[in-house]
């Protein structure tokens, strides 16, 4: 069996000395190099190859850098560290840098003979005096990964039983002619009942955190489609879903050949698009089914603007923070009417969200905006209350 090859790697003289004299004297073991600092320690590795190198944590240059050099000169090196320090920083800075072990200076020649024996054949030997502040400092990450493992756990058991369970219902927020004031069509939305409470944004990025947050989605639209009986006839479903479960066709299988070209997609303008062309081109299926796109939030930044660009949608949410100015601010004017001119341009239609006063939705309509939604025309409810809803307004517009 060949001897271990070792490198000694320390400022002081006299410790190089000791360690190569103690090395040489071992059978199975040569010296094949000596450094002083980090600089020689990296430059001996690469033209000696050691099997194992002994790296004084104080040298010149500091030990982690020796150890980084080392292993990137010869990664085959079994770095074991020396040191005066009983330090459990200096301790886990070292293995960190790649040391497999750390040995206090001071120990018995033996100890150090078998360290170098042990590190060779890929163990991690430590010093008693250091041992115990490392293993209590890898306790605790562990502790730590486990209590994130588990909250992981619990979210996917969360969003699971949301998606498998009753935990998810819908409710449909109507959708008026602003100038008829017939209901047009409904926003469904995704309202949970578990605990811990929380808004229904927080569930989907929750859901996104764990990996299941285009199922989330797929599971609101199955369940909002279910209930399509419940509408109106010829009203149509708006739906939210991000560019990413419209690029992963999570929803195509669900929705019924009947009831597609009533079927809206609504892509928030929070929601970034990597790649338009690959959203195109995702989106074509549902297209030739008959559904239709909408860009939600418009005018509350700029990627709604190039959603609307690129993607040529059927309808365009203007946003809450324009509508609940509309009637005083200029600004919200200015952009309400440019909004409005476009969609004519392109065919598509405005959809006003966040009504709360019959001022707002007048002004709305001499703005020129066709559709509306908000808490002045209804607030979410659920599909069996939306007929009765409609029989109200119906009653209030004869009067």
């Amino acid at each position: 069996m060949a001897d271990i090859r070792v490198l000694v790697a320390d400022d002081d003289q006299v410790v190089t000395d000791a360690l190569a004299d103690l090395i040489e004297a071992c059978d199975g073991m040569t010296v094949v190099a000596v450094a002083a600092d980090a600089d020689s320690a990296m430059t001996a590795a690469a033209r000696s190859r050691p099997d194992v190198a002994l790296v004084d944590v104080r040298m010149p240059g500091g030990g982690p850098k020796a150890i980084r050099g080392i292993l990137k000169e010869w990664p085959g090196t079994r770095v074991l560290a020396l040191s005066a320090s009983q330090s459990r920083d200096t301790v886990l800075e070292m293995l960190h840098a790649g040391a497999a072990g750390y040995l206090v200076k001071g120990v018995l020649p033996a100890e150090v003979i078998d360290g170098i024996r042990r590190v060779s054949r890929g163990q991690t030997p430590l010093s008693a005096e250091v041992a115990g502040g490392v293993i209590d400092k890898v306790r605790a990450h562990l502790q730590a990964d486990e209590l994130v493992d588990q909250g992981r756990r619990r979210m996917v058991d969360q969003v699971s039983d949301a998606i498998d369970g009753d935990a998810l219902r819908m409710v449909f927020q109507p959708i008026f002619d602003l100038d008829t004031r017939g209901l047009v069509g409904v926003e469904s939305l995704a309202r949970f009942t578990p605990e811990p409470i929380r808004a229904p944004n927080k569930w989907f990025e929750m859901a996104a955190q764990v990996g299941m947050g285009t199922k989330l989605e797929a599971a609101a639209v199955s369940r909002a489609i279910a209930l399509r009986s419940g509408l109106p006839a010829g009203a149509f479903m708006t739906v939210n879903l991000s560019p990413e479960a419209v690029l992963l066709g999570e929803v195509n299988s669900l929705i019924p050949t009947d009831f597609a070209d009533r079927l809206v997609i609504e892509l928030t303008e929070h929601a970034p698009v990597p790649d338009y062309q690959a959203l195109n081109d995702a989106f074509s299926p549902l297209r030739a089914a008959g559904a239709t796109l909408a860009i939600d939030d418009a005018g509350a930044g700029f990627a709604s603007l190039r959603h609307i660009l690129e993607l040529a949608p059927q309808y365009i949410k203007l946003d809450i923070s324009i509508t609940n100015k509309i009637e005083h601010d200029r600004a919200a004017m200015a952009l309400a009417i440019a909004l409005t001119s476009f969609a004519g341009a392109i065919g598509a239609k405005i959809i006003a969200e966040g009504i709360e006063t019959e001022a707002q939705a007048a002004a709305l309509r001499a703005l020129g905006c066709e559709y509306g939604q908000g808490y002045y025309f209804g607030r979410p409810m659920p599909a069996a209350e939306i007929e009765a809803l409609i029989v109200a307004a119906t009653a209030v517009g004869a009067h």
